[in-house]
């Protein structure tokens, strides 16, 4: 007769996230650390899952969203955020529910846009009025389309709009990628 016995241990480790928190620590129990990027280098995080359209803010950074219109149309009519405005959050549960889709109805409809059975794309629908780094600026999700989201953002008043594409294709060994509004580009 051969006894056999398995000892599980635990240990300890210590992990610091910077002064005031300025890093976010990505930890594998297998590999360690695998990332540690800046907390405050980015303003939007895009999904790279290609089957997924969830787009989430910096609000560790002090970043703040809110929905503004319903009709994607009345973009120029957008020049202020007002008081009756829907301010939308990620969800501190679940990552696969960041602000843009935290008020999803359901069906065809995925929070800033709804799915386009035809072509398997998402269609923006709505007008957001975003808040960092000690600015206000109004931003609209264009489309996803193949794995290549289209965003326009402007100052409130309509000035500095930019049309931006974020092609997550190349990054699908990530969970999402980040972009800074700041230095226009991906992190």
């Amino acid at each position: 007769m051969i006894f056999t016995s398995t000892v599980k241990s635990q240990e300890t480790i210590g992990i610091s996230m910077g002064s005031s928190y300025l890093y976010d620590i990505y930890y594998s129990l297998n590999d360690g650390i695998t990332a540690y990027p800046e907390r405050e280098n980015w303003e939007l995080s895009f999904s790279t899952n290609i089957n997924d359209n969830n787009i989430r803010i910096n609000s560790g950074a002090g970043m703040s969203l809110y929905e503004v219109s319903e009709n994607i149309l009345v973009w120029d009519n957008i020049n202020s955020l007002e008081n009756d405005a829907i301010q939308l959050r990620n969800s501190n549960e679940d990552w696969d529910i960041g602000a843009f889709v935290s008020n999803s109805s359901g069906g065809l409809n995925y929070g800033w846009g709804n799915y386009n059975v035809y072509d398997n794309s998402i269609i923006g629908s709505k007008i957001y009025v975003i808040n960092y780094s000690g600015f206000q600026k109004k931003i609209k999700i264009n489309s996803l389309i193949l794995g290549v989201y289209n965003f326009t953002i402007a100052n409130l008043d309509g000035t500095n709009e930019q049309e931006i594409n974020v092609d997550v294709n190349d990054y699908i060994d990530k969970k999402f990628i980040y972009y800074s509004l700041i230095t226009n580009q991906i992190i």
